[in-house]
């Protein structure tokens, strides 16, 4: 298993703007509906601008990765078909979800309960498609299960601060507060608080990625705070799982 910037993005597409990020999306297929016992919505994107359509919970708690994953500048839900000629059959696959990163990569992501991955031939049916995504897209394949999207505290954390993310900042505010930052090197929240005139500020200030903050901890007034250093704007918050043994 292997956080996604430990290893070079193989992906030689050109990275889409943020213009074209906010373009309508047209998925590959349409989301299913809600049926008994599925539950089924969408997340209210600020990185995308328009609200993205999940299947599970767990494609839900995959979106605020995504969300507050700085190296992400984009995700798209159900992006493309896939075809797979097996014994004679055409085998079509449509992963969840698609991710341009800010370095200039692309990757599509597959979101599975781990239980689902003791499926040996599930697990040799996502190594097809891992290759076919590699040598027709030039861009890399992963799942994600429970086990890295619900690390501890990070939702509950990850909810608090999407709360503050609509919060606007001005651009004096944040000019200032990271250069004293920077200065300090580490702050509690609550000193963030008292520089900026209020709690949800500063609160507002980690939502937005100016600062870090140790997510797998409770997040609170005297959480520490750090400068956001070594190529942070390439930060992915989430490891991920390569074919062939997807562990």
């Amino acid at each position: 298993m292997r956080k996604i910037n430990d290893f070079a993005v193989t992906a030689t597409l050109q990275l889409a703007s943020r213009q074209n990020a906010v373009k309508p999306h047209i998925r590959s297929r349409e989301p299913v509906s809600r049926s008994k016992g599925r539950v089924v919505g969408y997340y209210a994107s600020w990185k995308n601008k328009r609200s993205v359509a999940w299947e599970s919970q767990l494609e839900r708690d995959a979106c605020a990765l995504f969300e507050f994953s700085k190296g992400v500048v984009a995700y798209f839900e159900q992006p493309e078909k896939f075809e797979l000629k097996e014994e004679g059959k055409s085998v079509s696959y449509t992963p969840d979800f698609k991710l341009s990163f800010r370095c200039g990569g692309v990757a599509y992501v597959e979101i599975k309960p781990e239980s689902y991955l003791k499926d040996g031939c599930l697990k040799s049916k996502l190594a097809k498609f891992s290759e076919i995504i590699r040598l027709e897209k030039k861009a890399d394949f992963f799942v994600l299960t429970e086990r890295e999207i619900r690390v501890t505290n990070f939702q509950t954390n990850l909810t608090i601060l999407k709360h503050y993310s609509k919060l606007t900042i001005s651009n004096i505010e944040v000019s200032g507060m990271k250069a004293w930052l920077q200065e300090k090197r580490k702050a509690p929240i609550f000193a963030l608080s008292k520089m900026l005139g209020s709690s949800p500020k500063a609160f507002a200030f980690i939502a937005h990625g100016h600062a870090q903050v140790d997510l797998s901890q409770p997040l609170s007034e005297t959480s520490m705070t750090f400068t956001n250093e070594d190529n942070s704007d390439e930060s992915i918050i989430f490891s991920c799982r390569f074919a062939p043994d997807f562990e």
